[in-house]
């Protein structure tokens, strides 16, 4: 795990990446300290291992989720590593290469296997993330076969789940494996998402490129496979 602190420690003659974190991250993307201040995580190593390959500084910035993608248009970020193009759709956006797997799954106590079957369900109270779309359920939830039940963040619906409140959760598979012991349940997975840096505006063509062209080089040394697996409990 990389410290927080350690970023801030950049040289002044490089050039500093202005990345995003949010107060709706929880572990193992942000990890945050007793004065819940955050201090390390997914996020943090992963634009880490790029910049540092691509020869750049970063600035990390607390932002609010629903602000992320105005601020990298407006050009006060630069860029944003914990992204999808189905999440932020503003065509000034660009986009890196796939950078490691995030797929959603729903865990639950129910003998269900794979999303066909959950959506033959008669009835199911299902965990979501408040202001998240899952296109996948989607025309479940909004006809309310698939009854929505949102929480701040996934971690509320773990605990809404563990006491019995709901039939299932969704959650991202790298969340889950680092909050719980995921082989006691059930689960399964509903969509096959990668996790991509979105590049705004101000990042020039070459500094893409050599954002692309770091990304590449770590992919190939299986650099966020290794971190990943310290987050696996």
């Amino acid at each position: 795990m990389i410290s927080l602190v350690m970023m801030a420690q950049v040289s002044i003659e490089r050039d500093i990446m202005r990345v995003p974190y949010s107060q709706h991250h929880i572990p193992p993307i942000v990890i945050r300290d007793d004065n819940f201040q955050a201090v390390a995580g997914i996020l943090f190593d992963t634009v880490k291992l790029i910049t540092d390959e691509a020869g750049l500084g970063v600035k990390l910035l607390s932002v609010p989720r629903k602000r992320i993608s105005q601020f990298l248009i407006e050009r006060q970020l630069d860029l944003h590593c914990i992204a999808n193009p189905a999440w932020y759709t503003d065509q000034q956006l660009s986009w890196s290469e796939s950078i490691f797997p995030n797929a959603d799954i729903v865990v639950t106590h129910k003998q269900i296997k794979h999303i066909n079957a959950l959506l033959e369900q008669p009835s199911f109270s299902l965990g979501t993330v408040l202001g998240y779309r899952y296109p996948e359920l989607e025309q479940a939830l909004e006809s309310g076969k698939i009854k929505r039940a949102d929480s701040v963040s996934s971690r509320g619906s773990m605990a809404r789940f563990i006491k019995g409140e709901l039939d299932g959760f969704v959650i991202a598979k790298n969340e889950a494996n680092y909050l719980m012991h995921l082989d006691r349940f059930n689960y399964f997975e509903i969509n096959n998402t990668f996790i991509h840096c979105a590049y705004g505006p101000s990042l020039s063509s070459q500094t893409q490129q050599k954002l692309n062209s770091a990304i590449t080089r770590l992919k190939e040394k299986q650099a966020f496979k290794t971190m990943l697996q310290q987050y696996i409990r």
